[in-house]
């Protein structure tokens, strides 16, 4: 699907208003399970309506919310979806383009190869993704804390 340069710019906006990227970082459940890292896009509003549109075009999904304020509404994506969708919204960013330039570093982290099996992830890897996570906390902490 081709998507206009138009909409791109319109959600870029949006989510430099109402999104996040983050990345999160799950536990091994078992003994013989590494750490797993994933970005994670989100964008929240109390409209329905172009959550609803960013997800027929990105993928992901939104549910409802409680806030402060009231009732809204929360879309998320993640993986190489969440990378098409910063990628694509990279060039219009203004305020979280420094946050998903280094998310995007990330990303390139995650590329998997496809395994018969499930293959732990190096401990130095490890280590590498948790540096990211960590510099993105703080650049976020210090960009958005005014």
């Amino acid at each position: 699907m081709v998507i206009k340069k138009t909409t791109k710019a319109y959600f870029a906006g949006f989510f430099d208003g109402d999104g996040s990227v983050t990345i999160c970082k799950r536990e091994g459940r078992k003994t013989n399970h590494s750490a797993t890292h994933y970005m994670l896009v989100q964008i929240t509003n109390g409209v329905k309506e172009p959550l609803d549109l960013v997800s027929k075009i990105f993928g992901g999904s939104y549910h409802p919310v409680k806030t402060s304020t009231g009732r809204a509404w929360k879309w998320a994506l993640t993986g190489e979806k969440a990378r098409i969708f910063l990628e694509d919204m990279y060039p219009y960013l203004i305020v979280r383009k420094s946050a998903v330039k280094l998310a995007l570093e990330f990303q390139k982290t995650c590329v998997r190869k496809k395994f018969p099996i499930r293959v732990a992830t190096p401990k130095w890897l490890i280590k590498k993704r948790d540096a990211y996570k960590e510099r993105l906390i703080l650049l976020n902490k210090a960009k958005y804390s005014n």
